[in-house]
């Protein structure tokens, strides 16, 4: 989920939200929130992380638990465990 990225940090938070609640409730299991300009992760990181954890999710990609919660800025894997 991509939004544009502000100064007010309650605004960026809000679409870390938005990113948790479409994870959550809805049947996207990997949504990562990234941001545009001003706000991390970039769009790039963003798509690395979700990448990352795609392949990690299936074991196409073993990696340890605490570097892929590092990778991920909204620690997925805290609220998804495998």
């Amino acid at each position: 989920m991509v939004g544009h990225g502000s100064r007010r940090e309650e605004a960026n938070e809000d679409v870390r939200q938005a990113a948790l609640q479409i994870r959550t409730h809805g049947r996207f299991p990997l949504v990562v929130a990234a941001f545009l300009e001003i706000a991390q992760p970039t769009i790039a990181e963003g798509f690395r992380a979700t990448n990352l954890a795609y392949k990690y999710y299936t074991g196409e990609l073993p990696m340890p638990r605490d570097f892929l919660e590092r990778l991920c800025t909204d620690h997925y894997y805290r609220t998804h465990p495998r």
